[in-house]
């Protein structure tokens, strides 16, 4: 039986959403709050779309009740090969719709079912949210009106932490275009390229970053330091100024000096410790004795991937030492992909990167959050692969920019 619900009815156009801020999304639904908790059936329309007559979603909060129909819903979509095993795991996903830290939404049809969900994972400290499993169950296909279960679920989250959460980002599936589209109309961009990041169905598979972000981060909150980025760059820079708007920066030509010597020697003094957990996921922690510097990073077997890099070093050779010891590590274990993402206000960090076999794959403005002077601070996101990049890409017009403009080149 569907259980209660508000309905949402208002008719909306393009111009409504895509390329728009947070604030500006929510001054087209002004006039309607998102009800979490008993569910708010999305019937508002959008004038210029042709298929008018799918079903129009209830998106409300998931509670301990749903833990067995949300697992059933990765289940049919992917079997037993999602490579993210916690969120097919009750215990986890219990652990997930309890915490504040998580808003875990699911669709339901007219009938009560539910027919698919949205995860956001939200960070207050860093004041940022991250959306993830967007999933619409095989027999709603093309009937549950996916796009504006979507968008329904970005409008509630952007009113409801509107003064908490600066910056909403999703590494998107390039198999299909189909979830890209949908977090365009929200308002999140697609600024950087992640190749073979991911393993679905058994195969290597390409992620789109997106991202959308509260005015005020890319204004009177983000660093008034103005970027040093080297020239190598570029191309990244100039698509986010035209996805945004137009930055300044300096450009960065100097060359690289730093001991050789000292490298070689810290190298040596590097210590590694590893921590795994249930799902098989192991945090890397890299250190040099005596020191408070580190180089962290997680790594997921399930898809062979070195993600969520951070740093912390005192000069160029202990970097340039970490960096060395990290690629050895992705070797040894047959790593398939790597990234990090390097302020763009260290341009020796950048070389030194670009030195190292890393490629720019986009420039991320307001990506850091710096608690001390309590700004945004803009970062450029590096990757590496050791295969061929993956051609199974199903991108928006946005995204096919992206690659264009970072030199790989592809026709939609």
């Amino acid at each position: 039986m569907a259980i209660q619900s508000t309905t949402f009815e208002q008719e909306l156009s393009y111009d409504d959403m895509f390329n728009v801020h947070p604030h500006e999304l929510l001054l087209s639904f002004k006039e309607h709050q998102f009800n979490l908790e008993e569910g708010t059936t999305c019937n508002f329309s959008v004038v210029e779309r042709i298929n008018k007559n799918k079903i129009n979603p209830v998106v409300r909060r998931a509670t301990f009740n749903d833990i067995n129909d949300i697992i059933s819903v990765y289940r049919d979509i992917y079997g037993p090969t999602y490579p993210y095993k916690e969120m097919m795991d009750p215990e986890e996903v219990n652990k997930k719709i309890t915490s504040n830290n998580v808003e875990w939404l699911v669709f339901e049809s007219k009938t009560g079912e539910i027919a698919g969900c949205l995860t956001f994972e939200l960070d207050f400290k860093k004041k940022i949210g991250y959306a993830r499993g967007f999933n619409i169950k095989n027999k709603y296909s093309g009937k549950l009106d996916a796009f504006k279960a979507c968008l329904g679920s970005f409008v509630a989250m952007y009113h409801k932490y509107n003064d908490k959460i600066f910056r909403w980002y999703a590494e998107n599936r390039t198999a299909h275009a189909k979830s890209q589209y949908a977090f365009s109309a929200a308002g999140l961009k697609p600024l950087a390229f992640m190749p073979n990041k991911d393993i679905f169905f058994g195969k290597v598979e390409s992620d789109v970053f997106m991202i959308s972000y509260d005015h005020r981060a890319l204004t009177r909150l983000r660093s008034n330091n103005i970027p040093q980025i080297i020239p190598e760059i570029m191309n990244c820079f100039q698509i986010t100024c035209q996805k945004l708007h137009p930055l300044s920066y300096h450009i960065y030509s100097k060359k690289l000096n730093y001991d050789h010597v000292l490298v070689s020697l810290l190298k040596d003094k590097i210590r590694v410790e590893r921590d795994k957990d249930r799902f098989g996921y192991e945090k890397f922690n890299l250190s040099i004795k005596g020191t408070d510097s580190y180089f962290k990073f997680l790594y997921t077997p399930s898809v062979k991937n070195f993600e969520k890099t951070e740093y912390k070093v005192d000069s160029l050779e202990e970097l340039q030492g970490f960096l060395q010891k990290f690629i050895i590590i992705s070797r040894k274990l047959d790593i398939r992909y790597v990234e990090c993402f390097v302020s763009a206000y260290k341009p020796e960090h950048q070389l030194i990167f670009q030195d190292m076999g890393f490629i720019p794959r986009g420039y991320i403005p307001s990506w850091y959050y710096n608690t001390e002077i309590n700004r945004f601070e803009d970062s450029i996101l590096y990757n590496c692969i050791n295969e061929p990049i993956s051609k199974n890409l199903n991108l928006i017009k946005e995204a096919v920019e992206l690659l264009n403009n970072l030199n790989l080149a592809y026709t939609r």
